[in-house]
């Protein structure tokens, strides 16, 4: 047996006593560090999800759906209408592209470009819409034959205010949800114009979607109400009118690879 001398302890008692120090401090450091977050888990009760790309597979109404192709560069390619119960026949409309990437056709309809001016039209008609975007891909107006809406812009890129000579002033007040569309390749322009038939007026492909529409005196237009699934992606819309109707659709997505 090892005996104290001169009021030493020996050294494998120093050396058990140091180890025992070592292991007692690592406890208390990790029970620290265990409290500390928990409290910030407490702090932060709903931390964000990793950003799952999607886009839209189907949008579902009470009497059909559509169903929108892609190609292999995520470019929206066609979008068809398949109706439920009913004697109309489906219908697709075919998004063609030009070698540069520019839409060349949407259906019946051909587009022709002109710097920031695009020429909408059918081939076997004499009238012409015309699309006047800015140098952010934004649509600013289109008029023709069928429609004239001019389109204000906030610093985000969101759509404010919507001025026709047909109609009241529009305004437009955004809510905190993304648009559904922001990971499809497809044109700002296109997303936000009149015909693009992808029922999300009032909003920028890349932007927020709105919340409430008023005319310019103040009176409802339209008011929306969007459920989200955990990915943030808007799985059902419900719009109320001025009038009181009220619409809804539902969403379904794939995962972009």
């Amino acid at each position: 047996m090892e005996t104290i001398k001169n009021g030493a302890y020996p050294k494998s008692h120093t050396s058990r006593k140091n180890f025992l120090f070592f292991v007692l401090a690592l406890l208390v450091s990790s029970f620290m560090f265990n409290s500390c977050q928990k409290d910030k888990d407490k702090d932060e009760p709903n931390k964000p999800i990793s950003e799952v790309k999607k886009k839209p597979k189907t949008a579902i109404f009470s009497e059909n759906k559509n169903v929108y192709h892609y190609d292999n560069q995520n470019r929206l390619i066609g979008i068809e209408t398949v109706y439920d119960n009913s004697s109309y026949p489906n219908h697709i409309s075919t998004i063609t592209y030009n070698p540069d990437g520019t839409i060349a056709s949407y259906g019946t309809m051909l587009y022709q470009y002109n710097k920031d001016t695009i020429f909408r039209y059918y081939a076997d008609s004499e009238h012409r819409d015309t699309l006047l975007i800015n140098d952010k891909g934004q649509l600013l107006r289109e008029f023709g034959s069928t429609s004239d809406r001019t389109y204000e812009y906030n610093s985000a890129g969101d759509i404010i205010k919507i001025l026709s000579p047909f109609q009241d002033m529009l305004i437009v007040t955004q809510s905190n949800i993304k648009s559904n569309w922001r990971h499809v390749n497809i044109p700002n322009w296109f997303y936000t114009s009149f015909h693009s038939g992808l029922v999300n007026p009032y909003e920028t492909k890349n932007g927020l979607k709105p919340l409430q529409v008023n005319w310019s005196d103040g009176r409802l237009f339209r008011k929306y109400t969007y459920e989200v699934d955990v990915n943030d992606y808007v799985k059902k819309i419900i719009q109320e009118g001025g009038n009181g109707s009220i619409f809804s659709w539902e969403l379904e997505y794939v995962v972009i690879e």
